[in-house]
């Protein structure tokens, strides 16, 4: 709670672990959340293959990095391993 960084952390089965509150923000996230698959929640990060880039990093060994932007324009990195 006490970090400025949007962080989510998900399991195998993309399903919510932990989460920041700066993240809790950007997915619309509650604490009665945790365990709920990613996929449910609406986010403002304009990226449609935020999932895809998520089940990747499942797929194979290799980390996803990406710089996009929500959609109030903020410009954010994300990083999936």
């Amino acid at each position: 709670a006490s970090t400025g960084v949007h962080t989510i952390f998900l399991d195998r089965d993309l399903c919510l672990r932990k989460f920041t509150p700066k993240i809790a923000e950007t997915f619309n996230l509650q604490p009665q959340d945790v365990g709920r698959r990613i996929d449910h929640f609406t986010y403002t990060i304009d990226h449609p293959g935020l999932l895809a880039d998520l089940q990747a990093v499942l797929d194979r060994p290799a980390p996803v990095e990406r710089q996009v932007r929500d959609r109030r324009g903020n410009c954010l990195l994300y990083t999936s391993d």
